[in-house]
């Protein structure tokens, strides 16, 4: 793909970036996440080390349920971009919103089947809820942003994450209590709020 893109389109802000709409050369389209304050020489070191960990995590997952990563690009050759197919169908929120009919349970299954993927492989999640779940054209769930994610029993650095991020609702209370580190306990109180919320 040409890293310039010059007619992709701007879909979403965040945080720590931003989602834009851009194409393959055979016209299939995809997602790239640029981040907004990466300039390669002047990067700082919050926001690399966040890059750096959700690039490592995410590039080793292959499942059904978890969003895969094409590859990275030096985005309109300033930003590093993150590029993975384009979910018409966006997140859960928005989908649930518009689709009033599917199957919950099945739903249910599929987020539940690519969090335990992720726990087999000793990945922590650490910012699951309706957002961070895409869904594709056939209505198949994906996890996706793993910016938060760490693995515990690894000694890279920029495995460790703060209990202080991610979104208040879906943080299980004992991180709200006391300097715990993000586990895979948190992720199921995660997964569990976003089946109340949302699916049930």
């Amino acid at each position: 793909m040409d890293p310039r893109q010059d007619n992709a389109t701007l879909a979403s802000g965040g945080g720590f970036g931003d989602i834009w709409r851009g194409e393959l050369h055979n016209r299939s389209k995809v997602a790239i996440k640029a981040w907004r304050t990466f300039l390669i020489e002047q990067s700082d070191y919050k926001t690399l080390k966040r890059a750096t960990r959700e690039i490592y995590y995410w590039s080793k997952m292959k499942h059904e349920n978890i969003h895969e990563l094409m590859g990275v690009i030096i985005f309109k050759n300033q930003s590093l971009g993150m590029v993975s197919e384009w979910m018409e169908n966006g997140s859960l929120h928005e989908y649930l919103r518009k689709n009033r009919k599917i199957d919950h349970g099945q739903m249910c299954v599929q987020i539940a089947s690519g969090l335990a993927y992720m726990h087999r492989h000793n990945i922590v999640h650490g910012d699951l809820k309706a957002m961070n779940v895409l869904v594709s054209t056939e209505g198949i769930a994906k996890l996706t942003d793993f910016g938060l994610s760490s693995m515990p029993s690894t000694s890279l650095a920029f495995s460790e994450t703060s209990n202080q991020s991610g979104s208040i609702r879906w943080v299980a209370p004992e991180l709200l209590s006391a300097m715990e580190s993000k586990t895979k306990r948190s992720d199921i109180y995660a997964l569990a709020m976003t089946i109340l919320v949302r699916l049930i």
